[in-house]
């Protein structure tokens, strides 16, 4: 863990120390160029170039490391992936530019050569070049990191490696092989159903209570339902006692014609001194 935070950090600072050091070389020989009397303009382009070789080459150890170490990721996922082609490729371009910069400015500090304008302006061109391919190389480092550039698996749609830092050893592991997505079991499958099955019972039944759903919606929808059910009781409980009053009110005529019919038998047993046949 030491030595992985340890290389990146080294990494990152050599790339801030170099476009630094690449910049601050190019602006030194552009004062130069205007003011060809001072000769602290030169020794400032010096110092610039000198923090721009350390920067190059310590960009590379740390580079070099991580790939074939795999601090950060696996060796095969950096040589699956076309970012990172991209930034060797830039970089190779920056080293090829470097080169005659680098002698012609070997020989002025050497004294084997005077400083000229001509040499200074085209000096100055390259180093403006090489920052920008320093800031592609950026680009490229980041879309390396986030899976960009990494060949899709065939007919799973995932990337074969993820995004995430992780152990060597798992990395390998998905970059040999994507597991694929298992399916459902049985038992699974009939809970799936059954839940499917409850929640249409419960928005095809307004009465039925929502049993294990603990959702702020769910809750609600239970509450309502609970309410509806109780005032179809209570609209059926006034039906019924409407019914009954209804069906009491049609019988108390047939009641009372019954009584008419019995008393009048009865009085026909009766003698008028009350006796009984």
């Amino acid at each position: 863990m030491t030595i992985r935070l340890l290389l990146a950090w080294l990494h990152l600072v050599a790339l801030s120390v170099g476009v630094a050091g690449v910049w601050s070389r190019a602006r030194a020989l552009r004062h130069s160029l205007r003011n060809p009397d001072d000769p602290g303009a030169i020794r400032r382009a010096f110092v610039g170039d000198a923090w721009w070789g350390v920067a190059a080459g310590l960009w590379l150890a740390t580079g070099l490391w991580r790939l074939f170490g795999s601090t950060e990721k696996s060796t095969s996922y950096y040589l699956s992936n076309h970012a990172f082609f991209l930034k060797a490729v830039l970089f190779l371009t920056i080293v090829a530019l470097e080169a005659w910069p680098m002698m012609t400015l070997i020989r002025w500090r050497s004294g084997k050569a005077i400083p000229n304008p001509r040499d200074a302006g085209r000096i100055e061109v390259i180093s403006y070049v090489q920052c920008a391919l320093v800031l592609a190389i950026v680009l490229a480092a980041v879309s390396m990191a986030r899976g960009v550039g990494t060949p899709v698996a065939t007919g799973t749609g995932a990337r074969v490696a993820p995004e995430t830092n992780a152990s060597s050893d798992a990395q390998n592991a998905l970059t040999d092989s994507v597991v694929p997505t298992p399916e459902p079991t049985g038992l699974e499958t009939v809970t799936i159903c059954i839940g499917s099955a409850r929640w249409h019972a419960a928005r095809a039944r307004p009465g039925y209570r929502l049993r294990g759903f603990h959702g702020e919606r769910d809750r609600e929808r239970a509450a309502s339902a609970l309410r509806h059910r109780a005032q179809c009781r209570r609209q059926a409980l006034v039906e019924r006692n409407a019914d009954r009053s209804a069906a009491r009110l049609a019988s108390r005529p047939q009641r009372q014609s019954l009584i008419h019919v019995f008393t009048r038998r009865r009085s026909r047993h009766c003698d008028p001194g009350g006796n009984v046949d």
